[in-house]
């Protein structure tokens, strides 16, 4: 899954959106929902988001406990 359009476009997302190193997952998808409308887990046998990040291998998922809730975050390893 390297240099796929998919992997491209979440790594615009992580340089866009990254807090302290880490991309909140929501954020992500709320923003690869507008700026790459066709991109989707499912184009790459993937359920959800989640799991299309783990199946790449090219990403760290994080769950942070807040005072608003859980977030879950990635970073893309050896960041």
């Amino acid at each position: 899954m390297g240099y796929t359009p998919v992997v491209l476009a979440l790594r615009e997302a992580e340089s866009n959106l990254a807090k302290d190193g880490w991309t909140s997952v929501g954020d992500a998808v709320r923003w690869l929902e507008k700026e790459y409308p066709d991109e989707k887990p499912a184009l790459y046998g993937c359920s959800r988001w989640r799991h299309l990040l783990h199946e790449s291998g090219l990403f760290e998922i994080q769950r942070f406990v807040l005072d608003q809730g859980d977030v879950v975050c990635f970073r893309s390893k050896n960041a």
